[in-house]
C-alpha cells in the first residue's frame, strides 16, 4: 500500500490536482453484480470484498436473485446464495465479516420488496448479529425516515448529495453512491481529464463533508481506473474483478 500511495501522489502531482483523502483507511472493494460470478459470495468474500451486491426482483410474491431483465431461477434466492453461505462462514470461523455489508439492489416495488426481505433476514438474525454484517438497501427504496423503524442491521445507500436534516435518519445511511457518467466519460485509459478530475474530487469532498464513504457506479473496471479513483478519494471501488482489485491495491 505504501508503494501504491507514492505512485498515486506522483501521478496526481503531474496532473496538478491535489491528492484527496478518502474516509476509509483502505479501499473498500464492491463486488458488482456478485450473483453473476461463477461462485457468488465466496469469490467476493475470499477476495476481501466488503461490499457484495445482491439484485432482487419480485416474482409471484417472492424475492429472487436477478437483475430483472434475465431469466429468474427459483433456486437462486437471498437465502441460498448469501445467507446460508454467510452462516457457514460465521459458524466455521472462515474469513472475516468485519465491516462487511450486502448492497441489496431492489429492482421491484420498494415497499413490497422490503416487506418480503424482512422475514428472510429475521430468520438469520442470530448469524447477522454475531457477524455484525449490514444490509444496505439500494435501487428502489422507501423514504429514508422509514428506516428508523427497521432493525439496526438494515441501512440505506443514499443516492444524492442533498443534505438530510433528520440526524437520526441520516445515521441510517451507510454510504453515498452516484452514477459516474454525469461527471466523466473517461474510458479508463490514460489519465482522467483534468476537468473531470476536478468534478470528481468536488463530488467526493461533498460526500466526505457529509461524513459518508463514497462510491461511483458505472466506472471503468481497470487497474488504471482503480488507482486513479482511489487517489481522487473514491472510497468504494466498483468492480467485477474483486480478487484482482484486492491483489492490485495490496490489501
Amino acid at each position: 500500500m505504501k508503494k501504491l500511495t507514492l505512485i498515486l501522489c506522483g501521478l496526481l502531482a503531474l496532473n496538478g490536482v491535489g491528492n484527496a483523502t478518502p474516509i476509509l483507511a483502505s479501499p473498500m472493494i464492491h463486488s458488482h453484480n456478485d450473483y453473476k460470478q461463477a461462485i457468488p459470495f465466496w469469490y467476493a468474500y475470499g477476495s476481501n470484498a466488503k461490499s457484495i451486491e445482491v439484485d432482487l426482483v419480485i416474482d409471484n410474491n417472492a424475492l429472487y436473485i436477478s437483475h430483472g431483465d434475465d431469466i429468474i431461477d427459483s433456486k437462486r434466492t437471498m437465502e441460498s446464495l448469501y445467507l446460508k453461505p454467510l452462516k457457514e462462514a460465521v459458524d466455521l470461523n472462515l474469513g472475516s465479516t468485519n465491516n462487511l455489508h450486502f448492497l441489496v439492489d431492489m429492482k421491484s416495488d420498494a415497499a413490497q420488496s422490503l416487506a418480503l426481505l424482512l422475514p428472510i433476514l429475521q430468520a438469520y438474525e442470530e448469524t447477522i448479529n454475531k457477524s455484525g454484517v449490514k444490509f444496505v438497501i439500494s435501487g428502489n427504496r422507501t423514504p429514508l425516515e422509514d428506516y428508523l423503524s427497521l432493525p439496526s442491521y438494515i441501512m440505506m445507500d443514499y443516492q444524492s448529495l442533498e443534505p438530510v436534516e433528520n440526524s437520526a435518519a441520516w445515521d441510517k445511511v451507510s454510504m453515498i453512491s452516484l452514477a459516474f457518467k454525469p461527471y466523466s466519460s473517461w474510458n479508463g485509459e490514460g489519465e482522467i481529464p483534468l476537468e473531470d478530475q476536478e468534478r470528481i474530487k468536488q463530488v467526493v469532498e461533498t460526500a466526505h463533508q457529509m461524513n459518508k464513504p463514497f462510491r461511483f457506479w458505472g466506472t471503468p473496471d481497470t487497474e488504471n481506473a482503480w488507482q486513479q479513483l482511489w487517489a481522487l478519494g473514491v472510497d468504494i471501488i466498483n468492480t467485477d474483478q474483486p480478487d484482482s482489485v484486492n491483489r492490485y491495491l495490496g490489501q
